[in-house]
């Protein structure tokens, strides 16, 4: 699963987000609604994980998650992963515009580490406010 197709149903009800990582680990940075169920512990715990809801397993980078995916389909349990894990999670945006006095307002959120920023412009002109460094995201807002 991409970090954008995580974004779109972050709010649906038939996902099920489980962290494989340590816990505390999740304690410093976790995706809302995540379960906490570290990779060690996962097979002995497969029990508590919901039958009818689209699984998706999360780590740091994607390692951990693909190897609890791998296991829980020896058991017989389908899954999917977070490609990229955390580090995806981290550099997924979403947008909403509005236009105020002929000038276009976008405000760019970085979910997965709640910072906001803003692209104003009117006519052929631009202007950045407080950009995060993935900068083509600026650029083709502003095209």
């Amino acid at each position: 699963m991409s970090g954008d197709e995580l974004l779109a149903r972050l709010e649906d009800p038939e996902l099920y987000l489980v962290d494989v990582r340590d816990p505390d680990e999740v304690a410093d940075w976790q995706i809302p609604g995540v379960h906490n169920i570290p990779l060690a512990s996962l097979g002995s715990r497969v029990t508590e994980l919901p039958e009818d809801k689209d699984l998706v397993l999360v780590c740091a980078k994607g390692t951990r998650a693909l190897q609890g995916a791998e296991l829980l389909a020896e058991l017989g349990v389908e899954s999917r992963v977070l490609e990229g894990g955390m580090a995806t999670w981290g550099s997924t945006y979403d947008q909403v515009a509005a236009d105020f006095g002929g000038a276009t307002v976008v405000q760019l959120r970085r979910r997965g580490k709640g910072c906001l920023s803003y692209v104003v412009g009117a006519g052929s002109r631009a202007v950045v406010i407080d950009p995060s460094r993935q900068l083509g995201k600026y650029r083709d807002v502003a095209r």
